[in-house]
């Protein structure tokens, strides 16, 4: 009799299939045996309903009664390899021209690579917004410049052992609503806080130039970067970032830097009054000389 058996072996980490072979007394199938039995003794009965009984034991055992374990095949379990990609924060909002980290989070088996390739989804070339990849698993999204009317956008991060598994994150595109741009001069670059409101509202200056902020209310203001409008914390915006700290009556200074990129769009913010502000939010943007 012929029968296969798969094992798992802990030590190699595999399946083994097993082909055995057994012999259960081959004497006690044969009819003849069982002819020259039915009128025998009462021991030679015995002695067949004990060997019956054994047989019947070996089997629902698993036990071999007789024969050999001839090793068949193996296969392989899979115990390496990727659970699950999830891109975090999952779902986000953000206006034109700004920017936020994403990161992956990914659950894997073993010793396996947890490298992602990034991509954006949802429209044709500089229209999606661009990407930086920090590490193999962190990019700095930036959304795109002009943002015409809401719509959304997928970051997609798929993992390079295995193409089938995706993280995303949904990021909602809102047009921006930044004021005018008011150009400083060579002799002329402030901004005033004034009746708890920033004025200009946007300031367009060129890289290099020193900002001299003023403030004419009799509380402490301030002026500080924030990455995006209305996140209220410090922050920056193309590595541009500044803070004068809180002040009343003298006159406080910002440097723009001279590598400043061109079209850069800081927001600004009182650490004081944060949202209590007539308004909120100040912008500097980088223009060409």
């Amino acid at each position: 009799m012929e029968l296969n058996r798969r094992f798992y072996n802990k030590g190699s980490n595999s399946y083994s299939v097993i082909k055995e072979e057994y012999y259960y007394f081959p004497f006690l199938l044969d009819l003849k045996c069982f002819k020259s039995l039915r009128g025998g003794s009462i021991m030679k009965k015995k002695n067949l309903f004990i060997s019956l009984m054994i047989i019947l034991f070996f089997v629902a055992s698993g036990i071999p009664t007789h024969g050999d374990a001839v090793y068949k095949g193996s296969r392989r379990r899979t115990t390496n390899g990727i659970i699950s990609v999830q891109v975090t924060p999952k779902r986000l909002k953000l206006l034109a021209w700004e920017s936020e980290d994403f990161t992956t989070i990914i659950k894997v088996k073993g010793s396996t690579s947890t490298a992602v390739l990034w991509k954006v989804e949802g429209g044709s070339g500089n229209e999606n917004g661009t990407i930086v990849v920090n590490d193999p698993n962190s990019v700095t999204y930036k959304a795109p410049k002009t943002v015409v009317e809401k719509r959304k956008v997928t970051l997609v991060a798929t993992s390079v052992a295995n193409t089938s598994k995706k993280g995303k994150a949904v990021i909602e595109l809102t047009p921006s609503i930044i004021p005018d741009i008011t150009p400083g001069s060579e002799v002329d670059n402030t901004i005033t806080i004034s009746n708890f409101s920033f004025k200009p509202a946007n300031l367009g200056v060129t890289p290099g130039t020193v900002i001299t902020i003023t403030n004419e209310d009799t509380v402490n203001h301030s002026v500080t970067s924030e990455s995006k409008k209305d996140d209220f914390k410090k922050g920056s915006v193309n590595g541009i970032s500044f803070d004068t700290g809180t002040f009343i009556l003298t006159p406080q200074s910002i440097t723009i830097p001279n590598d400043a990129p061109v079209g850069t769009v800081i927001p600004y913010f009182c650490t004081v009054h944060r949202g209590n502000m007539v308004t909120p939010t100040g912008y500097i943007t980088i223009i060409l000389q």
